[in-house]
C-alpha cells in the first residue's frame, strides 16, 4: 500500500525505525507512518519485517485523502552482529558502533537510490538497553533523531534497578544529534524536559492508542482467528477472565495462576493468551507453573502469540473481565484502551500510571501487587450480578478512549519533528 506517486519533495522525509516486532511494536510502526503521513510528512519505513508492515498498513489505510505525505516501500533492517575478538569490557561500545553505523549506511544508501534526503529518524522504540552507547556511534550514525521512549518509568522510579542495567536517559536524550523525545506517561513530560535544560529539544506525549478491529480475519494462522471462539467454547457459559497480550513475569502470571485456583472463583475461567518472555523466570518455576495450568480445569493457556490485533480485539471482547495487574510496572499499556473501547472492566495494581488512570476514568478495579485475597475478592466483585450496571454509572471510557485517540497524533508528531 505504499503511497509513491505524488511526491512532494518539499514535504520533510523521517527514516521510521523499528527493529522490535512484538507486542504493540508492528501496529505502533504503521499508526506512526500514518500519522506522519496525514502531518504532511515523508516516511521511509525500515523495519525488520517489512511484508507485515505493508500487510498492516494495506489493511489500515484510509479510504480518503487524507495521506499528504508519501509512505514509501518499507525497507528490511537487522540488527548488526559486531565482529568477533572484541576485549569484553569494549564489546557494549563495538556493538553500538557497529550496529548505529550499519543503519547510517543503510540510510546514505537509501537516500542516494530515491535521490530524497532523510532529516530526521524517527524510532519508534528507544530502550536503554539498545541506545546506552549510542553517544559513541554518533560520528558513524551522523543523523539527527528522536523518538518514543518506552521506559519513561524511570521519572517514577529514579532507583529503579532494570535488569541487568541502571535506566540512563540522560546519556540518551542529552546528545547534541537528539531534537527531542516522545512518552507515553505524560507526567514525566516536565522532568524529561527538565533534565533536558533547553527550549530547543520538545517532549511531547503520545496517545496510548490502538487499533480496533472488531472481528478476527483469516489471515495466515487460521487458529489465531478462531481463538474467541475456542475460549467460549471452552468456558462453556461461564464468566471469563482474561490475561492476553505479549507476557512477562512483569505482567502478573503468577499472581493470574494463583487466582484461577481459588475456590470461589472455579466457576469462573482463565484464559492466558500471548507469547511468554520465560527470561526472569527459572526453569523450575516455569515447571510449577506450567503443572499448574495443566492441572487446573478451569484455566486454558494458549502461549502463542496473537499474531493480528483483530484476534487481540476478538479475546477482549469475548471476555468479562481483563487481568491487568501488572507487578512493579509504571509503564502504559494500551490494552487498558483496548478494554475501554469494548466497554470491559479492567483489574490493575495499585500506584503508577495505570491505576491513576483506572482511578480517574472509572474502568475497573484496583487491587494491590502480590495480594491473592484481595485480587481474588476483586475478582469475584467483577463477576458479580449487578456489577456491570454500577460501572457503567461511573465509567468515562469516551473520554479514555478520546485522550488516547490515535487520530490526535499527526499533530503531536508535527510537533515533535518539526
Amino acid at each position: 500500500m505504499s503511497q509513491l506517486p505524488n511526491q512532494n519533495h518539499q514535504h520533510p522525509t523521517i527514516a521510521l525505525v523499528e527493529w522490535n516486532w512484538l507486542g504493540h511494536h508492528p501496529g505502533y510502526a504503521v499508526q506512526f507512518a500514518l500519522a506522519a503521513s496525514k502531518a504532511g510528512i515523508n516516511v521511509a519505513p525500515f523495519c525488520c519485517n517489512p511484508a507485515d508492515f505493508e500487510q498492516r498498513l494495506q489493511d489500515l489505510a484510509p479510504t480518503d485523502d487524507s495521506l499528504k505525505g508519501c509512505i514509501y516501500k518499507a525497507s528490511q533492517i537487522h540488527w548488526a552482529h559486531p565482529r568477533s575478538g572484541i576485549p569484553l569490557r569494549l564489546r557494549p561500545i563495538h556493538q553500538a558502533i557497529h550496529h548505529f553505523g550499519f543503519l547510517g549506511k543503510q540510510l546514505r544508501r537509501w537516500s542516494r537510490k530515491h535521490k530524497v534526503m532523510i532529516d530526521k529518524v524517527f524510532f519508534c522504540s528507544i530502550y536503554d538497553r539498545e541506545f546506552q552507547y549510542f553517544r559513541f556511534a554518533q560520528p558513524f550514525f551522523r543523523y539527527r533523531w528522536t523518538g518514543l521512549y518506552f521506559n519513561s518509568a524511570f521519572f517514577r522510579i529514579p532507583a529503579e534497578f532494570r535488569g541487568d542495567r541502571y535506566a540512563c536517559p540522560e546519556k540518551i536524550f542529552t546528545l547534541s544529534t537528539c531534537s527531542g523525545a516522545a512518552v507515553l506517561d505524560p507526567s514525566a513530560i516536565q522532568p524529561m524536559q527538565t533534565m533536558l535544560g533547553t527550549d530547543t529539544k520538545k517532549v511531547v506525549s503520545f496517545p496510548d492508542f490502538t487499533d480496533f478491529k472488531p472481528s478476527p480475519v483469516v489471515q495466515g494462522n487460521e487458529s489465531d482467528a478462531r481463538l474467541a471462539a475456542k475460549i467460549r467454547e471452552f468456558a462453556n457459559g461461564r464468566k471469563i477472565i482474561s490475561l492476553v497480550g505479549y507476557l512477562q513475569r512483569s505482567k502478573g502470571i503468577q499472581d493470574f495462576t494463583a487466582a484461577a485456583q481459588d475456590p470461589e472463583l472455579r466457576d469462573a475461567f482463565f484464559f492466558l493468551g500471548g507469547e511468554i518472555n520465560w527470561r526472569g523466570i527459572s526453569d523450575n518455576e516455569r515447571f510449577r507453573l506450567v503443572q499448574r495450568w495443566e492441572q487446573c480445569d478451569n484455566f486454558y493457556a494458549h502461549l502463542h502469540r496473537l499474531s493480528t490485533e483483530a484476534t487481540l480485539n476478538a479475546v477482549i471482547a469475548e471476555s468479562d473481565v481483563i487481568y491487568a495487574a501488572y507487578v512493579d510496572f509504571p509503564n502504559s499499556s494500551n490494552v487498558i484502551t483496548k478494554a475501554a473501547l469494548m466497554h470491559k472492566p479492567v483489574l490493575v495494581n495499585d500506584g503508577y500510571l495505570m491505576a491513576e488512570n483506572v482511578r480517574k476514568y472509572g474502568l475497573g478495579e484496583i487491587t494491590h501487587s502480590g495480594n491473592i485475597e484481595d485480587q481474588c475478592n476483586r475478582l469475584k466483585q467483577m463477576l458479580s450480578p449487578g456489577y456491570r450496571d454500577t460501572l457503567k454509572a461511573k465509567a468515562r471510557w469516551m473520554e479514555y478512549i478520546e485522550r488516547n485517540s490515535a487520530d490526535l497524533l499527526p499533530a503531536v508528531l508535527r510537533d515533535l519533528l518539526s
